[in-house]
This record gives structure tokens, sequence and C-alpha cells, in this order.
């Protein structure tokens, strides 16, 4: 059986932030920094965000468990499609054995590259990158059923406070 499609609506687009509940609570009163972003990740420092919200957990736990913060919790942010829309935005679909350019910017980034490049603009960054979650960048794979976006620019960082802000679960909830 057949089900027609939901009407678009084009509503905001969900994404969520893994944290501990004290950062959760910060960044819902006074927003994103992304100044405060971790190197050596996936697609360099910055913010990450993900449109699973059973990922976000997944990151609030590893999180918690590394300090003594404790107490898990999920950020959602509602963002505008179209202010989103207008981030320089770097997308990979794929990130399987062959996407070389995908596994290409992970190992620059994982091992401290800092700039991804983008021609033309002084901070040589891209405003957000989206993509699968890398695993294993030796073997190239990736955690299957996962993504991430994050965000890297004074423009992304406007873009993710300029929606709603919401702690959506806490580990104790």
């Amino acid at each position: 059986m057949l089900f027609p499609p939901p009407p678009w609506t084009h509503a905001p687009i969900r994404l969520y932030h893994g944290t501990v509940l004290s950062d959760a609570e910060e960044i819902v009163a006074a927003g994103v920094d992304i100044r405060r972003g971790r190197t050596r990740t996936d697609f360099g420092a910055g913010f990450y965000t993900t449109t699973l919200a059973r990922q976000a957990k997944s990151w609030a736990y590893q999180r918690a468990q590394g300090t003594r913060a404790g107490q898990a919790a999920v950020v959602a942010f509602d963002v505008d499609r179209e202010r989103f829309g207008t981030l320089a935005t770097l997308p990979f679909v794929r990130g399987d054995f062959d996407a070389e350019d995908f596994w290409s910017l992970v190992v620059h980034c994982r091992t401290g590259g800092g700039r991804h490049g983008f021609p033309g603009r002084a901070d040589g960054m891209y405003d957000a990158v989206a993509g699968p979650v890398a695993f294993l960048c030796q073997q190239r794979l990736t955690i299957q059923g996962v993504d991430q976006i994050s965000f890297h620019t004074r423009a992304a960082q406007d873009v993710l406070n300029s929606g709603r802000r919401t702690i959506t679960w806490t580990s104790n909830r």
C-alpha cells in the first residue's frame, strides 16, 4: 500500500547537539560559541550537530562519561531553512571507501589541518560541513545510519543562534 507524501511545509530544520546539562543550559540561554569547538574532529574545530535525536543522545552519554558534570542532555535547534541556505556549505553524501574527497578532508582535519580551504574567503573556511560520521580512518569506515553537520564560522554561529533552542532530553528524564 502506498501512502501519500506529506505536504511540503518549508518548516525549520531540526538539529540536535548532545552534551552535558550545564553546557546545554548555557547554549539555550546564551547561544552557541563556535570558538569552544575541539580540534582534530572529522570536519575541524566547530560546533557539531546531527539530524538524529538518538545520535545526539549517544554523543551526550559519551560526553557525560568523560566529565564530572555527569548529566547528559540534548539541545534541539530549529534552524530557518532560508538562513541555512545562505551559508557556504560543503556537503558529503557518501562516506564509503571510495569517497576520496570525504576521506581526504577527514584525515586533514583529524591530523590538525585547521582550514577547509574555501577559495576566495579570508578565513579559508566553509560555514558548514555535512556528511557521515567517520569511525576508522585507516580502514575508511563510517558509522552507518548517522550524520553530522558542523558549523565553523561566525555566520554559521549566527544562523544557529537565530532560531529556537530547547533542551529536549536529559539523562534523568
